[in-house]
């Protein structure tokens, strides 16, 4: 930082006490690169103020300082750097016309470009061989530029390059000419001659030594040229040579990833821009190209200045780049731009607006198709306005603002099971997202009908099915009117007929999973249809284990227009779309009868580590998914056996079980909504009738007792009704009557009475025992001895081994003689 505040002091013209801070800086940072820095400015400095000698002095103390890097705790590599710069800077002290060059390079930066050029010139014709003068002939070209005269640039760089193809500072001109004529005067011919000039320069320049130095900072400029020239021809093969060559010769992780980004274009052969956009004005043409690549590398300035050319001022969206920071004024729009360029210039220069204005996205997405609605690209178009109405503030998810995709998938799930058999009047704000959302379906409608083989009908196929699965489930259309029985079934049918078809032509897709999970859910929970779950289950299983689909397949079977923009990055398949997969397939494995195979993927339904910590931070489902599994391997019945066998058909022996098997694994609106359903009935399932009903009842209200307590208690007491009083499941039911009576009043006087009946009614129900404990401990609160001592005597007497023998023993002995 203090290096940098001297070198503004400098700037400023207070040299003297700029240096005076660097060499203070140099002494106190005495075991620190700093030193070596802060010496080097300082040389350059005392050079401009013509104090040779002393520039010397401040070097040979850096190089002192650096040959002894290894005491001074310095990373050798630095340290070699650094000595490097030494002897750069003590060619340059050496040179005559340091002090002019850097006045005019300040001049230059502050766009003075008349009076740049005038110390340039004269320091040129001054010192035509010298170090700077070289420099500054060639700086001369970049004062044209400012002077918005490309075309004395261009003549100026050839007239220098004729002069000496391979001589100092050669290969900067021919980086500058080759930009000029990729950039501003459009001839990739001319581009590409130069490119090739360059590299056969560059190969005599290493004869001579005074050349060989500037030829190698110019040498990776060079490369990035060659490269950028073969892309925009299409020379694929010619390009991933030359970006591999580049990679091998300059390692910076800056550089590495853009040449990465256009290695992966190279290697698959993409187009940098549609076909239909390469026929028509050639500049045109190369300017859209050059401004893919730039915006692609993330260099979005010079990528707008490529565009705002075609476009004109149609494509100038929010917040430009500054005209500072960009030659736009160089070149004005291209009156010879077909209709068709022009409306992708202003759809890419959407695409470089996307992550950080949006709204701004959007409109150019539709002034584009405005323009020019025929184009091949606006299946991009589309997917993007698509993609924007379901992000909108209504539209999202109520349970969280921020999310992931996965996240989204999971909370969206749980919307639609907590939805199932309510009305929709309990289901506002679901009601206003699904609503907004719907406003989407015409536009991937569109996607669908227009563009049927791009790669964006995956995210067309997915959120239609997902929006009709949400209505289905909601039991409502668009505009929020209920669904009857028909139209029910006919938006379940959409749903699915959307999510196989993503299944079936993007098998690889990461949201092929979530389509797998909520396929089988309409399958099992809506229509309770067994075997076509079996066939969906099974795919399922292949999509989850298979290593293949680890992203999406967006990749490389997407344009390269297509993978900018806010979703340009590729999705990884959520880790618990794949545990949803397998915990759907492990219940169809259930409720098929193959219990092996439900142990199976149940198991991978879960987290993989089964150890004490995990245990400890698991979800409440993924212990209620180990329960299920260790009741199951116990061969320990999910669903009362008598329930099954008092069930009129096959689609009510799935309902019950799945109502079970969702209480079992604490998925608990799912079972609340099954068992909803079945106390209800409708054109899926009939209605249960008899005994049946009082199981339901019971498994009803142990549904609730994490939900809703007052519910609960409700459903427990109708098992007092006569119809109950012979069912199996009664006593267990009365027992949890009594039990929540008394959490939720602590009086023991209401829930004794249901701990007497179980004792008096049940009394050979093995939950006669917990009953008879408990009315011994409500006895004791009460005061009321003389029953306590006959409830006491009597679990003595039916339980002599149990673990409670002990306590009710102790607690009689505390009991005085019984007064009432």
């Amino acid at each position: 930082m203090q290096i940098g505040h001297s070198l503004n002091i400098a700037a400023k013209g207070r040299r003297e006490k700029a240096i005076g801070v660097l060499t203070d800086l140099a002494r106190i940072e005495m075991a620190s690169i700093v030193t070596a820095e802060a010496r080097i400015e300082a040389a350059l400095l005392l050079a401009e103020a013509g104090q040779s000698e002393q520039a010397h002095e401040q070097l040979d103390q850096a190089a002192w300082f650096l040959d002894n890097a290894q005491s001074n705790d310095l990373p050798p590599a630095l340290a070699k750097t650094f000595i490097k710069a030494v002897t750069q800077v003590r060619t340059l002290v050496d040179s005559p016309g340091l002090r002019e060059y850097r006045t005019a390079s300040g001049l230059l930066k502050e766009g003075r470009h008349r009076a740049a050029m005038l110390v340039f010139k004269q320091l040129a014709e001054r010192y035509p061989d010298s170090e700077y003068g070289i420099r500054s002939e060639l700086a001369m070209g970049h004062c044209w530029l400012g002077l918005l005269k490309p075309r004395k640039a261009e003549e100026h760089w050839q007239q220098m390059i004729a002069r000496a193809p391979a001589g100092p500072w050669r290969g900067q001109a021919y980086v500058a000419l080759i930009d000029l004529y990729l950039e501003q005067l459009g001839s990739l011919s001319l581009a590409s001659e130069y490119v090739v000039s360059a590299a056969t320069a560059h190969e005599q320049a290493n004869i001579d030594e005074r050349a060989t130095a500037s030829w190698k900072l110019a040498q990776y400029d060079l490369y990035w040229r060659r490269i950028l020239v073969h892309m925009v021809q299409n020379q694929h093969e010619m390009a991933v040579s030359t970006i591999q060559l580049a990679k091998t010769s300059f390692k910076s992780k800056d550089r590495e990833d853009a040449l990465n980004c256009l290695l992966d274009i190279a290697r698959a052969g993409d187009r940098l821009i549609p076909e239909d956009v390469s026929t028509g004005c050639k500049k045109a043409t190369l300017a859209l190209s050059m401004g893919m690549i730039y915006l692609i590398i993330g260099q979005e300035n010079r990528a707008y200045t490529m565009f705002e050319r075609v476009a004109g001022t149609a494509g100038v969206g929010v917040n430009p780049p500054s005209r500072a920071a960009q030659s736009s004024e160089l070149q004005p729009p291209l009156d010879s731009a077909s209709v068709c360029q022009r409306s992708f210039a202003i759809f890419a220069n959407g695409l470089r607006l996307g992550h950080s204005h949006p709204q701004a996205m959007m409109k150019q997405l539709k002034r584009s198709m405005a323009l020019w609605p025929h184009g091949s690209w606006h299946d991009e178009s589309i997917f993007h306005l698509a993609m924007y109405a379901q992000k909108t503030k209504h539209a999202q998810p109520t349970r969280a603002s921020k999310q992931s995709p996965a996240n989204a998938r999971k909370q969206s799930r749980q919307l639609e099971s907590e939805t199932v058999g309510r009305k929709p009047a309990a289901n506002k704000q679901l009601l206003v997202a699904i609503r907004a959302r719907s406003s989407a379906v015409p536009l991937w409608q569109d996607l669908l009908a227009k563009y049927a083989e791009s790669g964006r009908c995956e995210y067309a196929y997915y959120h239609l099915g997902v929006l009709h699965a949400d209505l289905a489930h909601a039991g409502v259309d668009e505009r929020g009117n209920t669904l009857n029985g028909a139209r029910l079934a006919l938006m379940q049918s959409k749903s699915i007929q959307m999510l196989t078809a993503l299944c079936e032509r993007f098998p690889n897709s990461h949201m092929a999973g979530d389509a797998y999970v909520r396929r089988l859910d309409i399958g099992l929970n809506a229509k309770l249809d067994l075997a076509g779950a079996q066939s969906v289950a099974q795919k399922a299983v292949q999509w989850a284990k298979s290593s293949q689909p680890q992203a999406s397949s967006q990749g490389s079977k997407l344009a390269v227009w297509q993978r900018l923009g806010p979703y340009a990055k590729p999705t990884k398949r959520s880790t618990s779309d794949v545990q949803a997969c397998y915990f759907r397939a492990a219940i169809v494995a259930y409720l098929s009868g193959d219990t092996k195979r439900f142990s199976v993927h149940a198991r991978k339904a879960g987290p993989a580590k089964q150890n004490k910590q995990a245990a400890a931070s698991a979800s409440l489902q993924a212990m209620g998914l180990r329960v299920l599994l260790s009741r199951v391997e116990a061969d320990i019945p999910v669903t009362h056996p008598h329930a099954l066998e008092l069930a009129s058909d096959d689609r009510q022996r799935v309902a019950i079980q799945l109502a079970d098997l969702y209480i079992a694994s604490e998925r608990t609106m799912d079972a609340l909504a099954m068992l909803t359903r079945l106390l209800e009935g409708n054109e899926v399932v009939s209605a249960v009738k008899g005994q049946l009903v009082s199981y339901l009842r019971f498994r009803l209200g142990y549904a609730l007792l994490r939900v809703d307590t007052a519910q609960a208690i409700e459903q427990f007491q109708q098992l007092y009704q006569p119809a109950c009083r012979e069912a199996p499941w009664t006593a267990e039911g009365i027992l949890y009557l009594g039990i929540l009576t008394f959490n939720t009043t602590q009086d023991p006087a209401k829930a004794l009475p249901h701990y007497e009946h179980i004792v008096k009614t049940y009394p050979d129900h093995p939950v006669a025992c917990r009953a008879l404990y408990f009315s011994c401990l409500n006895a004791n609160r009460l005061g009321q001895t003389k029953k306590l001592a006959s409830y006491a005597q009597t679990f003595l007497d039916m339980y002599p081994g149990h673990r409670w023998h002990g306590e009710i023993k102790e607690l009689l002995a505390r009991q005085p003689q019984a007064k009432d």
